[in-house]
């Protein structure tokens, strides 16, 4: 269970102790009594002196990878191995470049072309293998599609955000509107100034101790996902 935004209790060998979580989503699916989770060590000279970061909680017989520095790690690899179909011959010049007042996640270029690129996490389970997005409110999230909304209709940068669908056996990422109402809509505003909208499924094994890359171009949907 989680203790602080960023802190979880854990317990290994019958002990309790805090790890470390690179989420600041409610992951209320998966961070309950009786889950099981996997956890990497942290290096010594971690600043907040916890000894392990919590990375992945079991879901569908594999794991969801809950941390978030990780789907970026994972982006960054599947880019540098030109294993994303709809990127292929790009690779990554600048991590966290710094456009107009804004930060985002990567800068990449092929060929001339520049790609502002922001990763958005997904690890919302919903009904029918749907990864969603938001599963809290999301004021960062909003400001980061108005930031490349404003990019794509000023510069010559082409603007796109990645869903990391971190679930096993996703069929496909959808927005989920219930936990934050005005994202849709930014979301579509964004679309119409010409920023890209691309899903990635991947999961962890853990038995091999590997991500699985799942769906190198999942489908996007930004309509509102539906419960009822």
């Amino acid at each position: 269970m989680r203790t602080t935004r960023f802190t979880v209790a854990v317990e290994i060998n019958g002990k309790e102790t805090l790890a470390y979580l690179g989420n600041s989503g409610r992951l209320s699916q998966f961070l309950k009594p009786g889950s099981t989770g996997y956890l990497t060590k942290m290096n010594r000279g971690n600043a907040r002196k916890l000894s392990y970061r919590l990375v992945g909680i079991k879901d569908k017989g594999y794991a969801a990878i809950v941390d978030t520095k990780m789907h970026e790690e994972v982006f960054a690899v599947l880019v540098d191995r030109d294993l994303l179909p709809w990127l292929q011959g790009f690779r990554i010049v600048k991590r966290y470049p710094r456009v107009d007042g804004g930060v985002l996640d990567y800068l990449l270029v092929s060929r001339g072309r520049y790609i502002l690129v922001e990763i958005k996490s997904a690890v919302l389970r919903l009904p029918g293998d749907v990864a969603g997005y938001p599963d809290a409110p999301t004021p960062r999230g909003r400001q980061h599609l108005k930031l490349l909304a404003d990019i794509a209709s000023k510069h010559s940068y082409e603007s796109l955000v990645v869903f990391i669908c971190a679930l096993p056996s996703v069929k496909k990422f959808q927005l989920y509107c219930d936990e934050d109402k005005e994202i849709d809509a930014i979301a579509r505003h964004a679309q119409e100034k010409g920023v890209k909208f691309k899903a990635i499924g991947i999961y962890l094994d853990p038995y091999r101790k590997k991500v699985v890359l799942d769906n190198p171009d999942a489908p996007v949907d930004l309509e509102c996902y539906k419960l009822h």
